[in-house]
């Protein structure tokens, strides 16, 4: 009977029952490696399809057997989020800046750079969004899922159930963003729509999750993205203004 390399347990099936590693078979030359490579990748993206097929199809459901316990097949909330994150800050980046100058052109003018708000000029304020976001994106599920809980309370939410729906509702809301930062390449008009689908997925997802009947769903989902990103902005503002003050 074989043994495990791992541990020298005799094996009884593929798994060994003592350490758990996995019955190893000749994987020392270019087939069985390219076969272990393939094998996988395709299971960790088949693990991050299936969480992006099901967030789309019908997150709030996806959300609460995950909390329930029917984890296996997808990302954990906090990866997914990150993973998202990091796809969506080097979209971003890479053309932020034409985004900025459009946005400037478009509600302030072409006198933008010259504005000053509590001694900061507007111009400050963009270049220090457009290096630093990645650390604000961080921070906006806590201001989201605190008036999540609040306004939800029946059925009533943990504090972390809610941050595990809002990690896995803002990762697939910045997938939609990123979408909407390539089609403002065809129509740089098109970047300012991103929020309507945004807000229906998010406001249709906390009503499935929660069961909630539409109207009142509706009005709770809405006050919940208002407040929260009212509350995100502020915090933001007054964070990169202090810190440009203090930096001057």
């Amino acid at each position: 009977m074989e043994k495990c390399l791992n541990c020298g347990t005799k094996l009884m099936g593929k798994f060994c029952y003592h350490c758990g590693q996995e019955k190893i078979v000749d994987d020392s030359n270019m087939k069985a490696l390219l076969k272990d490579f393939f094998r996988n990748s395709f299971r960790w993206e088949s693990t991050y399809f299936a969480t992006i097929k099901k967030l789309f199809t019908a997150p709030g459901i996806f959300i609460k057997n995950y909390i329930e316990g029917k984890r296996k097949p997808y990302i954990k909330p906090v990866t997914f989020f990150i993973l998202v994150v990091s796809f969506y800050i080097i979209t971003f980046h890479t053309f932020s800046e034409n985004d900025f100058s459009y946005m400037s052109r478009t509600f302030l003018g072409e006198t933008s750079k010259e504005i000053i708000i509590l001694g900061v000029s507007v111009a400050e304020f963009q270049h220090f969004i457009t290096n630093k976001m990645n650390y604000m994106i961080f921070i906006q599920p806590v201001f989201y899922a605190y008036f999540f809980t609040l306004f939800f309370r029946k059925p009533k939410i943990k504090i972390a159930e809610s941050f595990i729906f809002y990690f896995y509702i803002m990762g697939a809301g910045f997938l939609i963003a990123a979408l909407f930062i390539f089609l403002s390449l065809i129509n740089s008009n098109i970047w300012n729509l991103r929020f309507f689908p945004m807000a229906v997925f998010e406001i249709y997802a906390m009503i499935q999750f929660t069961q909630s009947k539409t109207a009142s769903g509706i009005l709770k989902s809405a006050a919940v993205l208002l407040l929260g990103s009212v509350s995100y902005i502020i915090t933001a503002s007054a964070i990169v203004i202090g810190y440009l003050k203090l930096t001057h």
